[in-house]
């Protein structure tokens, strides 16, 4: 739903973003502290989806004001 957003240059697109990429930071950031209780070898492991998806928003937020006024990007 949110790349057919985006693609067609829907208006709720930016807020669906905003919210996928909360939710996928929320889940890795979850994963780093729950994970390493949870199993028996208790090793780190650093999810690398949280360095594509911190970007991914600070993109989402930048261009929040043009989408909104129908500008050109």
């Amino acid at each position: 739903m949110l790349a057919y957003s985006l693609w067609f240059e829907k208006s709720n697109a930016i807020t669906i973003a905003k919210i996928d990429a909360i939710v996928g930071i929320a889940i890795c950031i979850a994963s780093l502290f729950i994970l390493p209780f949870s199993t028996a070898d208790g090793h780190f492991s650093l999810r690398l989806e949280i360095l594509l998806l911190i970007p991914y928003y600070w993109k989402i937020n930048k261009i929040e004001y043009e989408w909104d006024n129908l500008e050109t990007i």
